[in-house]
């Protein structure tokens, strides 16, 4: 199938619709649903109305070299009482310097707290061709 070849998915169409250069509702997108392990290593400060944290840092391991390498953030699908519960547990893990060897820089590293590499988040994600978590 589409989803086991790593295809974003397949698009459908009504039998008897006719092909038009622009969208229809005639025309579905059917969207594989990509599951990824990443590695929290890091996570950032609330903005708006969250109070507890505003997104997770992800990493990945390198398959060449093994390096734990930054692919991404993910701050969607949380209610106020699982950000609770996520900070507790990231708290203690926190250290001053990236488990990352290409950590954000600039803008993109503006309040982020470093965690020690040992939590495991499983994420509904593509992969872009950089490498990059795209949700």
């Amino acid at each position: 199938s589409a989803c086991q070849m790593r295809m974003e998915g397949l698009i459908g169409k009504r039998l008897g619709s006719p092909y038009v250069s622009r969208r229809s509702s005639d025309w579905i997108k059917l969207k594989c649903k990509h599951r990824q392990e990443f590695v929290i290593v890091g996570y950032t400060d609330p903005k708006g109305a969250r109070s507890s944290f505003g997104a997770l840092l992800l990493g990945l391991h390198d398959r060449d070299s093994g390096e734990l390498r930054y692919a991404g953030k993910v701050g969607t699908g949380f209610n106020e009482t699982t950000l609770k519960s996520i900070l507790a547990q990231l708290k203690p893990l926190r250290v001053k310097k990236p488990a990352v060897a290409n950590p954000p820089t600039g803008f993109e590293a503006k309040g982020v707290h470093w965690l020690k590499p040992s939590l495991l988040a499983e994420v509904v994600a593509e992969m872009t061709q950089d490498g990059s978590v795209r949700h």
